[in-house]
């Protein structure tokens, strides 16, 4: 678990604001793991951070094109090899 699922939340809620608990929860993760890789996808420039009491975290609208042809395209490989077996 890491990343890609992380990246999932985002690819399929980009409108939506995330606490970094939130993801924690929903992924059965401890909020240390979701912080680090929530900070690598901030570096890359994928994902907004807004800040107020507690810091909030949205999909970069202006790169969520980019990001959803690779995640349909790392999706779609995964269905093929279900497929298969």
């Amino acid at each position: 678990m890491g990343q890609d699922e992380i990246e999932q939340i985002f690819f399929e809620n980009p409108s939506k604001v995330f606490h970094i608990r939130e993801i924690a929860r929903l992924l059965k993760m401890s909020k240390t793991a979701v912080g680090y890789h929530i900070n690598r996808l901030i570096k890359k420039e994928l994902i907004l951070v807004k800040k107020g009491v507690f810091k909030e975290y949205a999909a970069n609208m202006s790169e969520i094109g980019q990001l959803m042809t690779g995640y349909s395209l790392k999706k779609n490989m995964f269905y093929k090899i279900l497929r298969k077996v």
